[in-house]
């Protein structure tokens, strides 16, 4: 069944492998019959399927693909589930955007500053001495890049300290979102949407 998650029982062929069995462990119902989120899923499997390896680990991958539908699922903002899993998808294959220090010299950014710049052609933050070496670098708040550390290294509700109750999580998470918007909105959303183009994940 497209965009469940089953599990298979297979038998070794001498070519090919035999399904001996198959359950549907999660059917993923509204995504399946979401308009709207049916292309972003079938997107996500796509960008995932293109740089698997068989027989290769892949169990980062996934995570980032099973946590995105889930949020797909709940109802999840759907502009951040995109923008989060371009930017988590880009970390896992290496190519990223510079968080942690300035791209240019290599220091690390001082967690005083009350703001960062960020570059897109360059492709990470920048600091203050290095602002004239990046002609389109734009201020991002600590609350952003923070918030971007935490959406590219975690999972989606880890980067707001999840409770025990899954509903407090999803409540949580959408504040945090918030959080975002209301602080810097403008820099981070750039930051995203660089991810987003970079995966391919564009809005129309």
């Amino acid at each position: 069944m497209p965009l469940s998650y089953n599990d298979f029982l297979l038998g070794r062929g001498r070519n090919l492998d035999i399904v001996s069995q198959c359950e549907i462990v999660r059917s993923f119902q509204k995504v399946r019959s979401g308009a709207d989120c049916v292309p972003v899923a079938l997107s996500f499997i796509y960008l995932i399927d293109s740089v698997l390896t068989k027989g290769a680990a892949s169990g980062d991958l996934f995570d980032l693909l099973w946590e995105s539908l889930t949020a797909l699922e709940e109802g999840a903002p759907m502009a951040f589930i995109r923008s989060r899993f371009a930017l988590r998808f880009l970390v896992l294959e290496g190519v990223g955007p510079v968080l942690e220090r300035c791209v240019k010299c290599q220091r690390m950014i001082p967690p005083h500053v009350a703001r960062v710049l960020f570059s897109v052609e360059e492709r990470g933050v920048v600091c203050s001495a290095c602002r004239s070496q990046a002609h389109d670098a734009s201020l991002l708040s600590m609350d952003a890049l923070s918030l971007l550390k935490q959406w590219s290294t975690g999972s989606i509700d880890a980067a707001v300290d999840p409770p025990r109750d899954r509903r407090q999580q999803v409540a949580r998470r959408d504040r945090a979102l918030a959080r975002v918007q209301e602080q810097e909105a403008a820099g981070a959303v750039r930051v995203l949407r660089l991810a987003g183009a970079e995966a391919g994940l564009a809005e129309e």
